[in-house]
């Protein structure tokens, strides 16, 4: 039971971390793209 909660929490925290990455990961493309667009 324990060992259950406790996986379920990790599941749990990885989905909020993945989340987080994504969100950075497309703001940092978006401002790559901005970056581009001023050099053009």
């Amino acid at each position: 039971q324990h060992l259950f909660l406790y996986k379920l929490k990790t599941c749990e925290t990885n989905k909020e971390e993945n989340r987080d990455l994504k969100e950075r990961f497309s703001s940092e493309r978006k401002s790559t793209d901005f970056v581009n667009k001023k050099m053009w």
